[in-house]
């Protein structure tokens, strides 16, 4: 029996005024970072019940604490093929806006939470459907800054 509670981080105490937590991960290869604010928790890999006829987006159905979630593969949903999960492959949950539904998205991996400012950031002028709306330098690493409601709304969630 694994433990299942999420862990908790206050982001009050992580968020400043100038300053914003976001998590930092990789999929396939490349470095991206979401606001910390739109997730409910960070989970370890679990592989999901497949569901008959569903788009190859979907990776399955978890049970987490008696809720019913719906997990995709985020390297599917960016297009950037499929991988197999690994060690260090996790499940981002994300409450949807309306609070009332949680989707689970893989990536290969978290590598930090990032505080970052606003000059940190570079805004792209036209995001695209991917969800990329920005790209944070830190030193000589580029991160590319995802809207993960983006990238469900276009899949009819969020």
């Amino acid at each position: 029996m694994t433990d299942e509670r999420p862990q908790r981080v206050n982001l009050r105490t992580m968020s400043t005024p100038d300053r914003k937590p976001y998590l930092g991960f990789r999929v396939s290869g490349h470095s991206y970072a979401v606001d910390m604010t739109c997730l409910q928790e960070l989970i370890k890999y679990r592989s999901p019940t497949r569901v008959p006829r569903t788009d190859v987006s979907v990776a399955g159905l978890i049970s987490l604490r008696g809720q019913v979630i719906t997990v995709f593969d985020l390297r599917r949903l960016l297009t950037l093929g499929a991988a197999p999960a690994g060690e260090p492959t996790r499940i981002l949950v994300v409450r949807e806006r309306d609070g009332e539904e949680a989707t689970g998205l893989i990536v290969d991996e978290v590598t930090r939470v990032w505080r970052l400012a606003s000059t940190d950031v570079e805004e792209i002028a036209h995001p695209g459907e991917d969800g990329l709306w920005g790209v944070a330098h830190i030193g000589q690493e580029r991160i590319g800054l995802i809207d993960l409601f983006q990238i469900l709304s276009r899949i009819g969630l969020g």
